[in-house]
């Protein structure tokens, strides 16, 4: 019982600062928060064996839910208009490895019990919040240009985290928007834009970020 209450104290307190906090990091602020309460709990069963537990299950779960009750608070600031695209997936094999340690911990876990009952249905709901967050959410809600920035993978970039944007051709999708990180804060975007929204998105990147293509009419039309 004593975990049960530890999680939702947490639920509790991650959204209190999902509310009080507008930083541009709110994740991370959420992170933290969550984990120190489940600090406070490990401070309180210092004595007891399952102290160790604790901070382990805290380490695991406090990301995966940050990031789930950081997406609506996030998605509130988007402004209109907003033009879906693709996202251009580079490198998926880190994807595929993670799906095969995931698939294989289970597995391992109804063949031969070598995780206790109990800790065998928290890795699975520490399983599912992640798949919910890092899968599903983007499937969900996929990338979009918008007025003030950029909605990715269920988390919003303002126009201040880019630096610049590029037309380029692309064999598979025609036409494929690269707009540059401004630093390591934040990641590139590598967009494929179907062809009749692509001067909706080109008038929304000129109005915010300097244009780096050698022709874009030419990538255009």
């Amino acid at each position: 019982m004593w975990l049960v209450g530890v999680l939702l104290l947490t639920v509790c307190t991650l959204l209190l600062f999902s509310r009080i906090t507008r930083t541009r990091r709110m994740r991370w602020v959420l992170f933290f928060a969550g984990l120190a309460v489940w600090m406070v709990a490990v401070f309180l069963t210092r004595r007891n064996e399952s102290a160790s537990d604790v901070m382990h299950w805290g380490l695991l779960i406090s990301l995966p839910m940050s990031d789930l009750i950081a997406v609506p608070v996030f998605r509130r600031r988007v402004t209109p208009p907003c033009v879906r695209v693709k996202k251009r997936q580079r490198g998926g094999m880190a994807g595929i490895i993670a799906l095969f340690l995931v698939v294989t911990l289970v597995i391992l876990w109804l063949i031969t019990g070598w995780l206790s009952f109990s800790k065998g249905i928290f890795y699975l709901g520490f399983i599912a919040v992640g798949v919910i967050t890092y899968a599903i959410i983007p499937l969900v809600l996929p990338p979009e240009i918008c007025g003030n920035g950029v909605w990715r993978d269920g988390r919003f970039h303002p126009w201040d985290d880019f630096a610049y944007f590029v037309w380029r051709r692309n064999e598979e999708c025609g036409v494929e928007l690269s707009i540059e990180a401004r630093s390591s804060d934040c990641s590139s975007a590598f967009l494929a834009v179907p062809h009749e929204d692509c001067e909706a998105v080109q008038q929304l990147l000129k109005a915010n970020l300097p244009d780096r293509s050698l022709d874009s009419e030419a990538y255009l039309a």
